[in-house]
């Protein structure tokens, strides 16, 4: 697999996680550590876009845990 690939793979399970993580809260915690990890990849591929966008999907299933 590319990086190119992964990132795609990345983007489109970030999408799924985000979901599961703000409407199912017993996932919250796996989705939230899977969404870190993509990012800090990301971080390390120089790819900036794709960590801000895990950074907002981070956000949002922190947001929908309180």
């Amino acid at each position: 697999m590319t990086i190119s690939e992964t990132a795609q793979f990345i983007q489109d399970r970030a999408l799924t996680l985000c979901y599961e993580g703000t409407h199912f809260r017993a996932t919250a915690p796996a989705t939230m550590a899977w969404l870190e990890r993509a990012a800090i990849w990301a971080w390390h591929h120089d790819d900036e876009q794709l960590a801000a966008h895990l950074y907002v999907r981070i956000a949002q299933v922190q947001s929908a845990r309180r």
